[in-house]
């Protein structure tokens, strides 16, 4: 009958629209803001910019909108920058509000040797049209200033060529492979957050199924047909087979980020490592939430509680920082053995590729028999509470039946 349960749980949440929304909806909502902004940022602009120039100096302006017409460019081939110059500030003020242009800057005398110079515009969000600004005037700025110096601009730059770093990762098995310590941080952490996410997500769900079942006394009429053991194992694997593919969903979108961004760092082994202990950790809370259920008649009264235990959960989104960048302290040594958050601390480590074979071994015997305790405690309160109804359950009488 366990299978029976699996299944009905299983095909009735997967057809409702909160799934749909929370397993697709959403994912696919995050991969448009990821992809969507960094497609408009970087694709060429279609419409003119116009801009407004005061140039106190006499010799910046020419040089100034030259560059702009050299390193900017519409889809057509047009200067994307339309510049008028001016010796009114009041004229290019009014056109601003006018919305006749779009910005004006103003080149002062002391600009070569103070370095300063002001932008004017209607928005200060158009960081893309200020960014282009200033870049261009640097350079422009820079290369005047060489050019007084009688110093080639060329071989300065030359000279003064930022030297980069390429980072290599070498693993315990001797493999090299090219590292980026920015995706290598934000890597294990979005990992982390997605298992968070799907184990909340499906423990919640099996909090709720229960309490709406005993509240409607529909579990009455389960029970007739199966055992209380039969019946909590069957929401667990069916809640939990729902998490899988939700987890997929993710993992999924995912990949298709890390593609679009040219990322190849998510390793086989690090997608089986968090698909396994996605099932520890969802079966070990599973477990937790199935008993809140049983004793509580509503769930607001549960909320209390199972906001709690998703406290604990939340400790290494807390910590995560220092986790990720201290990946082998004590500390994260310590903690990752410790059962509400050895799964995501895996994860996490996994992740940063510093986690040892042997500590994944622990950490899975440590969940192993830390979900059979759970399940055994969580049981025998599922067995007893069930069909208590109208009696607020104490304590006292919870470690009475766990004794038992």
């Amino acid at each position: 009958m366990t299978y029976q349960i699996f299944k009905w749980e299983f095909i009735r949440r997967l057809k409702s629209k909160l799934f749909l929304f929370t397993a697709i909806i959403i994912p696919l909502f995050i991969l448009g803001a990821m992809i969507l902004p960094s497609v408009l940022m970087t694709g060429e602009s279609s419409e003119k910019t116009s801009i407004g120039i005061i140039d106190e100096t006499g010799r910046i302006a020419d040089t100034y909108i030259q560059k702009l017409a050299a390193n900017y460019r519409l889809k057509d081939g047009e200067p994307e920058f339309d510049v008028q110059v001016s010796e009114d500030e009041d004229k290019l003020r009014s056109l601003l509000l006018d919305k006749e242009i779009d910005a004006f800057l103003i080149f002062p005398d002391s600009i070569l040797d103070t370095g300063r110079g002001e932008l004017y515009v209607r928005s200060a969000s158009n960081f893309k049209t200020s960014d282009a600004l200033r870049r261009t005037l640097n350079k422009v700025i820079l290369n005047m200033r060489l050019s007084q110096y009688h110093l080639d601009p060329a071989i300065v730059n030359q000279i003064t060529q930022r030297v980069n770093l390429n980072t290599f990762q070498v693993s315990s098995a001797g493999e090299t492979n090219a590292s980026n310590e920015l995706v290598d941080f934000f890597i294990p952490f979005i990992a982390m957050m997605i298992l968070y996410m799907t184990i909340l997500f499906s423990a919640q769900i099996l909090l709720r199924s229960v309490i709406e079942e005993r509240s409607s006394r529909m579990i009455e009429i389960l029970l007739s047909t199966v055992t209380p053991g039969q019946l909590m194992r069957g929401k667990i694997l069916g809640l939990g087979a729902l998490g899988l593919v939700q987890l997929f969903f993710y993992l999924a979108v995912g990949f298709i980020v890390a593609l679009y961004q040219g990322l190849d760092t998510i390793k086989i082994g690090f997608i089986l490592s968090m698909m396994l202990f996605f099932i520890l950790g969802f079966i070990f809370y599973s477990g937790i939430f199935a008993a809140l259920g049983s004793i509580f008649d509503s769930e607001q009264e549960a909320q209390q509680i199972s906001g709690m235990i998703s406290l604990v959960m939340v400790v290494p989104i807390v910590l995560a920082t220092f986790f990720i960048t201290n990946p082998t302290a004590l500390a994260t040594r310590i903690l990752t053995f410790v059962p509400p958050i050895t799964p995501f601390l895996i994860v996490l480590r996994a992740g940063t590729s510093s986690i040892e074979i042997w500590e994944q071994v622990v950490a899975f015997i440590v969940m192993i028999l830390s979900i059979w305790g759970v399940l055994k405690i969580s049981g025998k309160i599922f067995h007893m509470s069930i069909l208590l109804y109208g009696k607020r359950i104490t304590l006292p009488e919870i470690i009475r039946w766990v004794r038992s």
